[in-house]
C-alpha cells in the first residue's frame, strides 16, 4: 500500500508528489490539504525560531 502524498523540503522549498495509480506525479498544491498556504509554511520553517517569535515577526512585516 503506497502513501497517497509525500512532501520533500530541499533548498528552502517544498516538492510535493501525489500517488496516481502506481506512480508518483509532482503537484504544486497538496491534494490532502488544499487550503494550506505552502509559501507561508516555507517562510515559517526558514525562520527556524519559536512560534511566538515567528508570529511577532510576521506581524511586524505586515505592518510595514
Amino acid at each position: 500500500m503506497g502513501v497517497p502524498e509525500v512532501w520533500f523540503w530541499q533548498n528552502n522549498k517544498f516538492s510535493l508528489y501525489y500517488l496516481r495509480g502506481n506512480k508518483y506525479e509532482q503537484i504544486n498544491q497538496s491534494q490532502l490539504l488544499p487550503d494550506l498556504d505552502l509559501n507561508l509554511l516555507a517562510i515559517l520553517l526558514m525562520f527556524g525560531e519559536k512560534p511566538k517569535d515567528l508570529i511577532s515577526k510576521l506581524r511586524e512585516s505586515i505592518r510595514k
